[in-house]
């Protein structure tokens, strides 16, 4: 197919067209670069992937109630223009939900550019080419952003960042230690002594997939020699082997 168009009427709306094979998904956002049969949009547009099939796509148009459906195609007259839309200038989109990651450039970190991006997603992080120092400086003027430094120090109730990392890393639990940790509420509100099949029986209820009775028995084995799950004695009625948490026990 051909069509002869004149050198005066090409303006910054065209792009050259490379026919290539774009994986997409479900949910995945589109940026329209050029004209779509069918579809009233202009270059710059964002679409919504709601499904794809063998021979077509359908696609969700922003403020457009129905979603419409566009035909696959290799010819550069009916060929989808499409890319990939997860990357915009700043500030471009409006949402309460989005997590977006955003650089900017040391000019750029203004209060019309913050403010942007403030209304860009309910998480933004924003990298910067400035120093910490100068970055806090310009982020501390604006409520709808911190520093992440400070807040790993806020939250470790350090002042120095090495300590609070530290801090923050210990208190990282295995999948193993999660699980026990989320059981161990359950079984004290029934008794606040418990054998080590029912926190293995409990634990197992809160474990991630793939952790298995070995890797909670290892755990609690662990937690026993540490001191943090203690013995106690002989309970009428209930016989030996029973345990009872450090915390409860002090408490």
């Amino acid at each position: 197919e051909t069509q002869v168009v004149r050198i005066s009427s090409l303006d910054s709306s065209w792009s050259l067209f490379r026919p290539e094979k774009m994986p997409v998904a479900d949910g995945e956002r589109l940026r329209v670069t050029g004209k779509i049969p069918g579809l009233r949009v202009s270059g710059g547009d964002r679409l919504q992937v709601a499904s794809v099939s063998e021979d077509a796509m359908t696609v969700v148009v922003p403020g457009r109630a129905e979603p419409a459906s566009l035909p696959v195609s290799d010819s550069p007259f009916m060929a989808l223009k499409l890319e990939n839309g997860w990357v915009e200038t700043p500030g471009h989109s409006v949402s309460d939900s989005a997590k977006v990651f955003a650089s900017v450039t040391q000019m750029a970190m203004d209060n019309a550019t913050l403010n942007g991006l403030a209304r860009s997603g309910r998480d933004v992080r924003l990298y910067s080419s400035l120093d910490e120092t100068r970055t806090a400086e310009k982020l501390a003027r604006h409520p709808s952003f911190t520093v992440v430094s400070e807040q790993i120090k806020a939250r470790a109730g350090e002042t120095l960042l090495e300590t609070a990392i530290s801090l923050q890393k210990a208190g990282i639990h295995t999948p193993a230690q999660q699980a026990i940790h989320l059981a161990l509420p359950v079984l004290e509100s029934k008794n606040l002594a418990f054998s080590m099949v029912d926190l293995l029986t409990e634990a197992k209820s809160f474990a991630a997939e793939g952790t298995s009775f070995t890797d909670l028995g290892g755990e609690i084995n662990a937690q026993i020699k540490r001191g943090d799950l203690l013995y106690v004695d002989v309970a009428k009625g209930y016989g030996t082997g029973l345990l009872v948490s450090r915390a409860s026990y002090e408490a």
